[in-house]
C-alpha cells in the first residue's frame, strides 16, 4: 500500500484509521441483484447460500467460494447481475417512474445500467455511455445479457454528448483516483501515483457540469465515485 495514501487516509480518518486499514484485511462481500424482467428467479437459486441484502430492492449476498455464482449458465442467462454491494446501492437510491429517461454517463460495465433499464417501462429510456470503446463493448454484451430493449448504448467522449435538458435521470459514476481498488488492482496504485486525485477531480467537475446542462428542469443527477 502507498505510504503517501496511508498518511493521507490517517489525517483525514484520524481516529476511525485504524477500522479502515482493518476493513482492508477482511476478505470481499460478493453480491448480486435480480432481474426483474425473468421470472421466478430464486427458485434456480441455492438459498442456503445467498442472503437478502436489508435495503436494496432485488438485492442479495452471495458466499462465492462454496456457491460461484458467475460461472452458473443462470448467469449468462441475465437472472441476475453480480455487482460488489456498494456499488449496488447507488443505483438503488434513485427513484425511478416507469417512464423516465435516463443516461448513465460512465455506464460500464453496467450494473447501474441495468438495474435501472429493467425497471423502467417501453415508454422509458436508458442511454447508457462509455467513452473506451473496449468498456463500451463490454457494457452492451451485459445489457444483451440482461435482455434489455429499451436502451441505447454510445460510446463518446460524456463532455460531447448533445441532450440538453433531456434526461429526467443521470447517473454519474465519475471517473476516480481509485483507492477503492487498491486492494484488487495494484495497477490502480501505480495509476494513484502518476496522477493522483488532483487530476481526476478537475475531470469530475468538467463532466457534472456538462450533466447538469443535459438535465430537464426538476431533474435528479446521482453522482458517486468507487472512491
Amino acid at each position: 500500500m502507498n505510504n503517501e495514501f496511508l498518511t493521507r487516509m490517517q489525517n483525514l480518518l484520524k481516529d476511525d484509521y485504524e477500522a479502515f486499514i482493518a476493513s482492508l484485511k477482511q476478505e470481499e462481500v460478493k453480491g448480486f441483484y435480480l432481474n426483474p424482467l425473468k421470472q421466478d428467479v430464486l427458485k434456480h437459486l441455492d438459498t442456503k447460500y445467498i442472503q437478502k441484502h436489508p435495503y436494496i430492492k432485488d438485492g442479495y449476498y452471495f458466499d462465492y467460494k462454496n456457491y460461484p455464482l458467475g460461472k452458473s449458465p443462470y448467469f449468462m442467462c441475465g437472472l441476475y447481475y453480480i455487482q460488489e454491494p456498494s456499488a449496488m446501492a447507488v443505483a438503488s437510491c434513485i427513484d425511478i417512474q416507469k417512464d423516465d429517461y435516463v443516461l448513465d454517463m460512465c455506464g460500464a460495465p453496467g450494473g447501474k445500467t441495468c438495474y435501472v433499464a429493467s425497471r423502467l417501462s417501453n415508454e422509458g429510456l436508458m442511454i447508457a455511455n462509455d467513452i473506451s470503446k473496449l468498456r463500451a463493448t463490454i457494457l452492451s454484451s451485459n445489457i444483451e445479457r440482461f435482455g434489455l430493449q429499451n436502451t441505447i448504448v454510445t460510446n463518446v467522449d460524456p463532455l460531447k454528448m448533445k441532450f440538453k435538458s433531456f434526461f429526467d435521470k443521470i447517473i454519474l459514476d465519475a471517473p476516480c483516483s481509485g483507492e477503492g481498488m487498491f486492494r484488487k488492482d495494484k495497477k490502480m496504485v501505480k495509476a494513484w501515483e502518476e496522477h493522483g486525485p488532483e487530476f481526476f477531480s478537475k475531470i469530475q467537475r468538467s463532466i457534472i457540469t456538462q450533466a447538469a446542462s443535459m438535465l430537464r428542469p426538476g431533474g435528479m443527477m446521482l453522482y458517486s465515485t468507487c472512491t
